[in-house]
């Protein structure tokens, strides 16, 4: 179909791919300019065209000193600007708000510096004005990811400059793909980058142009370190409200990394613009690209304010060759943090830099992050990893499900009138209701020495088979039940019909999660303990996929890879090598110390050098005694190994 010559071009669209060409051109990148045109609609095409090509008629003019119609560019009146006390030396970059120069100071010191120029186009007295009242914000930041600025004022001509520290050093990009960054390294790199911009934020000043080639990476004998510069500039730089309509104006910030508020040109900016930003930025360097808010119409895809954020992993999906980050690592909380950062309201973002940066941090360190839904198996999982073991197997479970039966109930309120989903909802919660008062007659910890089963292995199994029958309806809280109920049969000694819930759980997750998923992974791993706990054939078929799966989703030193690798491969070596990572891991599981402990102890005892073992012990004891309550029988067992260790090898009363 032809398109109606008479209607405008998209604006935004407009903006967007003529911004992004400009800013690829700025940094050197290369760029097939005929196949992004290619790709949009002929209406938007012959505009960017035509501002491409004035673009070029008129760079001197648009990226350089302003020049006088009469004047000539190499007329005696014609030069670059001087700076009192400095040394203007090379161009360093260019781009819509001025030019970078590298210099020398002279006076008070001598030093290296960095001076960014305004463009001649876009002074007037009131941004002269501004200018001088809020430069000094900038001098009183001093954080060791965000450039020094030492100086700021006006050249010979006019023109506003800032001096800020010379950084020798790659953009952000740049540096995550020639350092072959890490998907960990490059997410703590962002925590690091969020923390400057917090710091900032806190001083009244927004940076309104976060982009990688505004973050510099420099190496450290401690690792890559982020220095954000022009941080600061867009807002001595922004017109106000009531300015000169005839005056020169600029969009501020980069399109690529620009909220929609801000494309949108609302007056209503602040702080979380920089916090969409930074979503952008970590989902480029994740996945190959920045996210896009696209909402399909009549007329293809459009950008619009209530749009649909695209996720990290569809991108690495659709795009493998611009990322080093395997697709299935980024879905999950990777995913959910980047749709926070860049929600397209920004009340549903996160509040604060600081907010983002505890984010990431909680994802590093395997622990909830906010910007997931508090689903019961998300929730739980982590708790459990975080929390006591004397906590009953029937407390967690009762707590789960006091948590779906409010879920359900709501539910079913909320479907008053649709009368079949009110059914489901009230069969789900009679359930839930029938199964709690059953579970909660467990009082006592079923690690206890001698607790007796409270329920028969007939009427657990009816208990599983319609926690079963619930899983097409409400995986998200059923399969972490029929988990729970799984291991509680075990544990109460029926392992055969235990296992069996168990298998079932697994064949419902990698069906409903996919292979490999961190889901996935760690319903091997419990089927594996349970299997292997009880002498049953085909533990070491789970624990071998469950390696193979976790290696292929997390780091070489993410504890969520340790805790299968030390059940995999347990040689003395691989188990020492774990043990000493998690005495590094203020946050790591108690459990998986012990249980790594264990296995090095069982190894040492038959090995050539048994007397190994005494150390060993006695750090299981310790961990034992911080961990679990006096009669659980973990403790128990430590106990008995480190007492006969001590008899054996360096008898004593203690012994």
């Amino acid at each position: 179909m032809t398109p109606d010559k008479g209607q405008p071009a998209d604006t935004a669209s407009v903006k967007d791919l003529f911004g992004e060409i400009l800013e690829a051109k700025d940094a050197n990148q290369s760029i097939d300019i005929e196949h992004l045109l290619r790709e949009v609609k002929p209406d938007i095409r012959n505009a960017v065209q035509s501002l491409l090509d004035a673009h070029e008629r008129a760079s001197g003019a648009l990226l350089d000193e302003t020049v006088h119609p009469d004047q000539k560019p190499d007329s005696p009146t014609h030069h670059h600007p001087s700076i009192l006390g400095y040394e203007l030396q090379n161009e360093l970059g260019r781009g819509g708000f001025g030019i970078v120069y590298r210099a020398q100071q002279r006076t008070p010191i001598d030093r290296s510096v960095a001076i960014k120029i305004l463009r001649r186009e876009l002074v007037s007295e009131e941004v002269i004005n501004r200018f001088r009242a809020e430069s000094s914000l900038l001098a009183r930041m001093s954080h060791e990811s965000i450039a020094n600025v030492f100086d700021a004022g006006l050249t010979d001509q006019g023109q506003p400059y800032v001096a800020m520290e010379l950084i020798e050093g790659l953009p952000l990009t740049n540096a995550c793909d020639e350092l072959n960054l890490s998907t960990r390294q490059r997410i703590d790199l962002m925590a690091k980058v969020c923390d400057a911009v917090q710091h900032a934020h806190q001083r009244a000043v927004i940076h309104r142009d976060l982009k990688p080639a505004n973050i510099l990476v420099h190496t450290a004998s401690d690792g890559p370190k982020p220095k954000i510069i022009d941080f600061g500039i867009a807002k001595l730089l922004d017109q106000p409200q009531n300015a000169d309509s005839t005056q020169a104006s600029i969009k501020l910030g980069t399109p690529r990394y620009m909220s929609p508020e801000q494309h949108e040109n609302t007056s209503e900016v602040d702080t979380r613009v920089d916090v969409y930003a930074l979503g952008a930025i970590l989902c480029e360097i994740l996945a190959g690209d920045v996210p896009t808010q696209t909402r399909t119409g009549p007329n293809g895809p459009t950008p619009t304010s209530d749009s649909q954020v695209t996720r990290p992993s569809k991108i690495a999906t659709e795009h493998p060759q611009r990322t080093s980050s395997h697709p299935k690592a980024l879905r999950g909380d990777l995913d959910r943090i980047v749709l926070k950062a860049c929600a397209s309201d920004p009340d549903m973002r996160y509040p604060s830099a600081e907010a983002m940066a505890e984010d990431l941090r909680n994802y590093l360190n395997g622990q909830p992050v906010k910007a997931s839904p508090p689903g019961v198996w998300y929730v739980s999982r982590k708790f459990v990893r975080r929390h006591r073991a004397s906590v009953s197997l029937a407390a967690a479970l009762g707590i789960a499900l006091m948590a779906t039966t409010a879920v359900a109930v709501l539910k079913w309120s909320e479907a008053n009138q649709q009368r079949d989903q009110a059914r489901a909802s009230s069969e789900r919660v009679s359930f839930i209701s029938d199964f709690l008062l059953e579970m909660l007659l467990l009082s006592a910890d079923h690690n206890v020495r001698g607790a007796p089963p409270i329920l028969t292995e007939e009427a657990m199994q009816s208990i599983a088979e319609r926690a079963e029958t619930g899983l097409a309806e409400d995986p998200q809280h059923m399969l972490p039940m029929l988990v729970g109920i799984g291991r509680f049969q075990t544990q109460s000694g029926y392992p055969q019909a235990g296992t069996e819930t168990l298998k079932k759980a697994l064949q419902f997750g990698i069906d409903f999660h996919g292979v490999p998923s961190e889901e996935v992974v760690e319903l091997r791993v419990r089927l594996h303990d349970e299997l292997w706990g009880h002498g049953i054939d085909g533990w070491q078929e789970q624990i071998n996929l469950a390696a193979q799966e976790a290696k292929a989703l997390f780091d070489e030193n993410d504890p969520r890879l340790l805790r299968v690798l030390q059940r995999s491969d347990g040689s003395v070596d691989n188990l020492n090598r774990i043990i000493a990572l998690y005495e590094d891991m203020p946050d790591v599981d108690p459990s998986d110390r012990y249980q790594a402990l264990f296995a090095l102890i069982m190894k040492q005892r038959f090995s050539q050098n048994p007397r190994a073992q005494l150390d060993s012990t006695r750090r299981l004891y310790e961990v034992a005694q911080a961990y679990y309550p006096s009669d659980h029988s973990a403790l128990i067992d430590s106990m008995a190994l480190y007492g006969d260790a001590l008899g054996t090898y360096a008898p004593s009363e203690e012994a």
